[in-house]
């Protein structure tokens, strides 16, 4: 999944006259996609014994690393949304600098079935 196909639902809040604040959600539908594509990966490559790599049933992997899971889906989630969202609101091209994350949503983790 590219930038270009990842949806999201974008706010934009005029702070300055060089300062923006997104509000960015990404339905749940597509952050479920992101989140599967990332169990995928992790599943290819995690071992445990007893077990043959790429082999770990779900069930066992989710337990196993679902934290780990759930941090690199909502990472990914982040950097995606980030870059579908300045297209979507139009200011793709036109940023100067990092963007900060606000500070009560720097430790959210991605929960299953749920809107990012």
């Amino acid at each position: 999944m590219d930038n270009a196909t990842l949806k999201v639902n974008v706010n934009a809040l005029v702070k300055e006259p060089c300062s923006v604040t997104l509000q960015i959600e990404v339905p749940a539908e597509e952050a479920l996609t992101v989140y599967n594509k990332v169990e995928k990966q992790m599943a290819s490559r995690a071992t445990l014994p007893g077990f043959r790599p790429g082999k770990l049933p779900t069930e066992l992997l989710r337990r196993q690393f679902g934290k780990r899971i759930a941090a690199q889906a909502s990472e990914e989630l982040i950097s995606k949304g980030y870059d579908a969202a300045l297209e979507q609101a139009g200011y793709k091209g036109k940023v100067a600098g990092s963007p900060k994350i606000a500070e009560d949503s720097q430790e959210k983790m991605y929960e299953v079935g749920k809107p990012f």
